[in-house]
């Protein structure tokens, strides 16, 4: 037996809501996915940034003018400066699969329901 329910909606003011935007999201999985993604792109380009200064730390060691080369003082920083940049890359392929599971002109996320 199959059942159906129609969502009958209405204006406060009286007017058609046929033409009216739907209102965003407060919960539900689509709004999880929307704060996780922009908890992502964050923790990334902090991942990213990290690893610029590692790296200009790096730089700086080698290109100094003053003290002696220091190769065992640049191996750990390059094993730093490498954590860092899988730590970004981890990152944004996460955000990847976030995004591949949204689907924007819904606002929901695809393959699934999102009952609210």
């Amino acid at each position: 037996m199959t059942n159906s329910i129609t969502l009958i909606t209405a204006a406060s003011d009286g007017e058609s809501t046929a033409g009216r935007q739907p209102q965003e999201r407060r919960h539900g999985l689509a709004v999880l996915r929307r704060d996780e993604a922009r908890a992502l792109i964050s923790l990334a380009n902090e991942a990213m940034s990290q690893t610029h200064s590692v790296g200009h730390e790096m730089h700086s060691l080698i290109y100094a003018k003053d003290g002696p080369f220091r190769p065992d003082q640049l191996d750990c920083l390059l094993t730093e400066v490498l954590a860092c940049w899988e730590t970004a890359d981890h990152y944004l392929r996460m955000l990847g699969s976030v995004l591949a599971d949204y689907d924007p002109r819904s606002d929901s996320v695809l393959g699934g329901s999102d009952p609210s």
